[in-house]
């Protein structure tokens, strides 16, 4: 007789998904926490679903219990649809949430206009800017925006600390580096200090190509300088403690040593070189510095090192940029009659008006400098920023100009145009706000966080 097997297949366990809770960030409206239970450890995705613009799956192949997703880059207005699947041994579990009508901002958020956007030519991504008001100083207000103008994440600063604008915004993995904002810090997506800078920094803080895990930021010293004198110092991060700085009173003397002539808001890294680029915009100067010995390799700008025709020499510069082919870019802010008139400037460099330029240098066979001159330019004669702003060569060559006003009754300005110089995208804040610097980021909605019992 044939034997027979009694047993049954094998039933496979259906997990249960239990504890499904979303709750509101509470410092950022626009990103929320999402968190789940399996009964057995099992892989499980998130599908968020907001309508046509914001569709997102996160999703972990680890076996785990306990399960989180923080999910931001959502939008005021938005109504989501919040799908759990759990998966073991080929069963899957569903669950539904529904988030509902996120938001409001609050209301010391400004309020953005968008004046023109043309999205087919605009470089892909969202746009990192920071505003405060514009001559009292006050808490910085960070955030991010899509292409239409919408608020998709922000950081509110500490009322208590009067930060103005004048912040540096660079994206790093799992948030952004903020310097000059009071304090410097790296600040996670989620609002939380990753790391706070145990020292006080102005207008740039960067990693340093130079050593792994170091920070160059500037910084200031009164050391044998009879001004406030500005330097350049490289932070160690492991050790938190400062290894180097440069101090421009030792390596540079200006025409007229007024109070304030060593004001420095740059620091650019010659790629693959030991070596950094200053821009000194009281000057009207960048100064190529050697990271090991401290001298000045050359001077760039009035009375500088290279041969320019008086139309390509630049005035208040800011946040210079080496371009893949050397090439500088930066934006000429222009000077007014009464600031000339306070510190005592050449007539010839009064010019009320604000230009993007790009510079190419020559230099004679023995590397000493030959000429700089103006091989691109971007004017518009309606629009003077005589302080701060920056201009950023995006990948593909469209150019993103931020025009930062310093006044109650004028609006801080961020402009795209396209290499042929035509305008694809256009945001202004209100009037009274002021702004420093902006920086192009991939769209950022969120990480996965699971892990039994986090």
């Amino acid at each position: 007789m044939d034997s027979v097997d009694s047993r049954d297949d094998a039933v496979p366990v259906v997990p249960k998904i239990a504890k499904l809770i979303a709750y509101e960030n509470p410092a950022n409206v626009l990103s929320w926490f999402v968190e789940w239970e399996t009964d057995l450890p099992a892989p499980t995705w998130l599908q968020v679903d907001c309508g046509p613009d914001y569709q997102q799956l996160f999703r972990s192949e680890e076996a785990f219990t306990g399960h989180s997703v923080f999910v931001m880059g959502l939008f005021e207005g938005a109504s989501c649809v919040l799908e759990v699947r759990a998966e073991a041994g080929g069963a899957v579990a569903t669950e539904v949430l529904a988030i509902e009508d996120v938001g409001p901002l609050p209301d010391a958020l400004p309020a953005l206009e968008l004046t023109f956007l043309a999205e087919a030519g605009v470089f892909p991504g969202w746009t990192a800017w920071s505003l405060s008001d514009a001559k009292e100083g006050g808490p910085l207000r960070v955030f991010v925006v899509d292409p239409e103008g919408r608020y998709r994440w922000y950081f509110m600063g500490d009322d208590s600390v009067s930060a103005g604008a004048g912040a540096e915004i660079q994206a790093i993995n799992g948030g952004l580096l903020l310097a000059a904002g009071g304090p410097e810090m790296f600040l996670g997506w989620d609002g939380s200090p990753i790391w706070t800078a145990p020292f006080s920094a102005h207008h740039d803080m960067r990693f340093s190509p130079f050593h792994e895990n170091h920070l160059l930021y500037l910084g200031v010293s009164g050391k044998n300088c009879p001004t406030t004198e500005h330097t350049l110092e490289e932070f160690d991060m492991a050790a938190q403690e400062t290894i180097w700085e440069w101090r421009i009173c030792e390596h540079y003397t200006p025409p007229d040593p007024y109070d304030g002539w060593s004001h420095v808001n740059t620091i650019e890294p010659f790629p693959g070189e030991r070596a950094v680029l200053l821009s000194v915009r009281n000057q009207d100067v960048l100064l190529r510095v050697d990271r090991d010995t401290g001298e000045i390799d050359w001077i760039l700008g009035w009375g500088g090192d290279f041969a320019m025709a008086p139309e390509d020499r630049f005035v208040r510069q800011h946040a210079p940029e080496i371009l893949d082919n050397g090439e500088i870019l930066l934006f000429d802010n222009g000077l007014e009659q009464d600031e000339a008139n306070r510190k005592g400037d050449d007539p010839d460099k009064v010019r009320p008006v604000s230009r993007v330029i790009q510079l190419a240098l020559s230099f004679h066979e023995d590397g000493s400098p030959d000429a700089a001159e103006v091989t691109w330019e971007y004017l518009d004669p309606d629009l003077f920023a005589f302080a701060r702003s920056e201009a950023d060569r995006l990948p593909g060559g469209n150019t993103l100009i931020t025009y930062s006003q310093l006044a109650p009754d004028r609006a801080s300005w961020l402009r795209e145009i396209d290499p042929d110089q035509g305008t694809v995208w256009e945001l202004r804040s209100p009037p009274g706000w002021s702004t420093y610097r902006t920086e192009r980021i991939a769209p950022v909605f969120g990480e996965i966080r699971s892990g039994d019992g986090t």
